[in-house]
């Protein structure tokens, strides 16, 4: 099992960077996390009425 980085961060992590991007225009932002290689991606969406387009 791996063991925390220096201050148990995600960027503790070589290769990986975390962000922050907005649209100012809507008042909204999201966290960004970037790799130097790809990667595949997954999401546990929750509550009673999931199924937005963002998610499909």
């Amino acid at each position: 099992m791996p063991h925390p980085g220096p201050r148990n961060l995600l960027t503790d992590i070589p290769g990986l960077l975390v962000g922050h991007a907005i649209d100012e225009r809507v008042d909204t932002g999201v966290t960004v996390i970037r790799t130097d290689r790809p990667w595949t991606a997954s999401v546990d969406i929750r509550g009673g009425g999931p199924g937005g387009r963002e998610s499909a």
